[in-house]
């Protein structure tokens, strides 16, 4: 599996091409549905028109962006696209999965963990498979890497 994300997933289908040719590859990617806000609850009837219109356009664009991922895929790929709370959804999809590729994308200036966004860091702590983590850009100088943790303290 690979998730294709805005922004990162050209660095995941960079990793896609050194696959062994006889892996087989489905490119994911997800319609945040937890943007959008729940269904109903609106006030008086108002809103629920929006919100639908809301999702379609988030389904339209995970389609379009899994299609855009699948013509740059430089091998045969299937495509899914997920709906509801993003990383729920993806891990989901990955229990027959055995490697999961997938960009960082949070702050990408600093090595640490606020280089993976809420969305990855969920994906990453709970998939059932092996993970590929790259870095969609040149990753950062160790030198910002943060300091260590303080000595926990001693006890007489």
């Amino acid at each position: 599996m690979a998730f294709v994300a805005p922004g990162t997933w050209q660095a995941v289908i960079d990793e896609v091409r050194v696959l062994p040719e006889s892996a087989s590859v489905t490119l994911i990617a997800a319609a945040d549905e937890e943007s959008v806000g729940p269904l109903g609850g609106s006030l008086f009837g108002r809103g629920g028109r929006r919100r639908g219109v809301e999702r379609e356009a988030a389904l339209s664009l995970a389609q379009d962006l899994v299609d855009e991922a699948r013509d740059a895929c430089p091998r045969d790929a299937a495509a899914l696209v997920v709906t509801g709370a993003v990383g729920h959804a993806v891990v989901r999809e990955l229990g027959d999965a055995d490697l999961l590729i997938l960009a960082r994308d949070g702050d990408l200036s600093n090595l640490g963990p606020r280089s993976l966004g809420r969305h990855t860091r969920f994906i990453v702590d709970h998939a059932p498979c092996r993970v590929l983590l790259v870095w969609p850009v040149l990753a950062p100088d160790t030198d910002t890497l943060p300091p260590p943790p303080p000595a926990p303290p001693t006890h007489p």
